[in-house]
């Protein structure tokens, strides 16, 4: 059966570059590789897309209204994707309860470029195992989450892709410009959770390093954020980090930009990035510039484990200011390569994404 229709489901709608790409890709590759156009996101906004998609908030005034407009689509919608990002956790807010609750039995459920855990505890392990179990194609973006998955026994049989993200070359191409005699750009990408918060050991060791970097090197900090929300965002940490820098420091701000080319392409602008946010890495991959990523979470060290990063330039999760000077001036410097692998490579991986349920729409 040919099916015309599709929902897809995730962190969308939140001012958060990494879940925007996954908006982006969605729709692109639900078009590309599905030959889908009827496409549909269950969230109350969506960033600036390259195709055209239909988001079920919009003209929504209350909670209960989106609500209501939410369980009318999962109820009739055919084929419904959670697509891209750490989903399967089993701590679900109140929209995610609704979509699992009253999703059509009719219709088909799958995953893809997900990942799963950490759990908090048995009870959420037991309620995503659950899920799982309701999929008819699940393709997972690190090897421990698809690991994990291959031990259950569950309807389906995982597939290893990688970050949906893996496509925004294609999608929007690379732009380098040519620098001559120019300062070099250092992209710094901040989180205000995960222990990097003001007054913490690891952001007085970042500033430290910073200060460092850019009295020592001809370097222009350029802080992008990654994360506009204005609760959970980390417009705050950057400006109060912006102010801790030495006043000899050059720096700018680029706020947070809901197309997540424009981001992809400012990225691509970079000398090299310190990202303390996984796609801040993986874009800076991507865009074929050298990074270090901080492993804040799990899923930063399977990125890092999945494209083979040089074990030399591994911060891990507890910064100390002198290991992250010395490995920033390396990727700065291009004394070390930060992995040996080509993004061609990663995109032919995360085509697995779409691949994997191709059989279940066109035959």
């Amino acid at each position: 059966m040919k099916y015309n229709e599709i929902a897809f489901c995730g962190y969308y709608g939140n001012l958060n570059s990494g879940d925007d790409s996954f908006c982006a890709i969605a729709a692109w590759g639900a078009h590309k590789f599905w030959k889908i156009d009827d496409v549909t996101f269950l969230s109350k906004s969506v960033p600036i897309l390259t195709k055209k998609a239909t988001c079920i908030g919009t003209g929504v005034k209350s909670d209960f209204e989106y609500l209501i407009k939410l369980v009318r689509c999962v109820r009739n919608i055919p084929v419904l994707v959670y697509a891209g990002g750490s989903i399967f956790h089993g701590r679900e807010g109140l929209n995610r309860k609704a979509i699992d609750s009253f999703t059509s039995k009719k219709c088909i459920v799958g995953a893809i470029g997900v990942s799963i855990g950490p759990f908090k505890s048995t009870k959420d392990e037991r309620g995503v195992i659950n899920q799982l179990k309701k999929m008819s194609f699940l393709a997972l973006r690190d090897k421990d989450s698809y690991d994990y998955a291959k031990s259950l026994n569950i309807n389906c049989t995982p597939v290893y892709a990688f970050d949906l993200a893996a496509f925004m070359p294609k999608i929007y191409g690379t732009i380098k410009q040519m620098k001559v005699n120019k300062p070099k750009l250092l992209g710094v990408i901040l989180c205000d959770t995960h222990g990097y918060g003001s007054e913490t050991d690891n952001y007085i060791n970042l500033v430290t390093a910073l200060n460092h970097i850019g009295k020592h090197h001809n370097v222009k900090i350029c802080f992008y954020i990654f994360n506009g929300n204005p609760i959970t965002g980390d417009t705050f940490i950057t400006k109060r980090m912006a102010r801790d820098l030495d006043k000899s420091i050059c720096f700018t701000i680029v706020n947070y930009c809901e197309n997540p080319g424009v981001v992809f392409h400012a990225i691509s602008q970079c000398d090299a990035v310190l990202s303390i946010r996984l796609h801040g890495g993986i874009f800076a991959c991507l865009a074929k510039v050298p990074f270090i990523l901080v492993e804040y979470h799990k899923k930063c060290t399977e990125f890092l484990n999945t494209i083979n990063y040089n074990q030399k330039l591994r911060v891990g999760e507890n910064l100390n200011s002198s290991d992250l000077e010395n490995k920033l001036s390396m990727v700065l410097l291009n004394i070390e390569k930060c992995w040996s692998g080509d993004v061609e490579s990663l995109i032919k991986i995360s085509e697995q994404n779409f691949e994997c349920m191709h059989e279940l729409i066109f035959t």
